[in-house]
């Protein structure tokens, strides 16, 4: 399976993002996930959905440069490929999908239609093709947290691990009000809370992707 990947990634990223010719690629490139096919338009759509988040959230911004973007959302086109095949008779994988459901359509009421299409209008993504990425997002985060939740909700011990191991922040803390610690130890169990989750996402895939093989790659048909 690695290799296949390798030789995928390094065919798509020769007609990486921004160039003209991309465009013209557009269903041309497919790779067989398994019983799936990944078109390059999937790919386009993927990039554009991880930009408009990048955009227009705090935990994204660091990825910035396009390429590497454009990368990610090679990746993320086949991690979802892999999971879709292996959750879809999951009855928590519906359950999480039904809930992210109702999530993404209550945002999309609370914020406006018309405020949504506009936003997406830029990235040349509908409110329609974003809420079926989007609700795909939150049903497998919402999946792994359940799955790994004793892994990822970090320990009184983690926390203190943590802060033993700066000692700056070890004397910052004698100097707070037991508020001000009560804070700074909430703050830390968010970001152990995000780095368990990371963790336990990537145990994840490795488990669900094991025997689903990247068959083949088509190359494009010359223009």
């Amino acid at each position: 399976m690695a290799a296949g990947f390798a030789l995928f990634l390094g065919i798509m990223v020769s007609f990486g993002p921004g160039g003209s010719e991309a465009k013209k690629l557009v269903d041309r490139i497919a790779v067989v996930v398994g019983d799936d096919i990944i078109t390059l338009r999937a790919i386009n759509e993927m990039e554009a959905y991880l930009r408009y988040r990048r955009d227009h959230q705090q935990a994204n911004r660091q990825m910035k440069d396009q390429g590497r973007l454009f990368q990610e959302a090679i990746q993320e086109a086949i991690t979802r490929s892999l999971l879709s095949q292996k959750l879809r008779a999951d009855p928590d994988f519906r359950v999480a999908r039904g809930r992210a459901r109702q999530e993404i359509d209550e945002a999309v009421e609370e914020k406006g239609l018309r405020a949504y299409r506009s936003e997406l209008r830029e990235y040349g993504l509908t409110v329609e093709r974003f809420k079926e990425l989007e609700r795909t997002t939150r049903a497998i985060q919402d999946y792994v947290r359940t799955k790994y939740r004793y892994a990822i909700l970090p320990t009184s011990v983690q926390i203190e691990q943590t802060i033993q191991s700066h000692s700056d922040l070890k004397r910052k803390l004698r100097k707070l009000s037991q508020r001000g610690q009560r804070e700074v130890r909430e703050l830390i169990s968010r970001q152990l809370e995000l780095k368990n989750y990371l963790a336990a996402y990537e145990r994840f895939v490795k488990e669900y992707q094991a025997d689903v093989p990247i068959t083949k790659v088509f190359e494009p048909e010359a223009p």
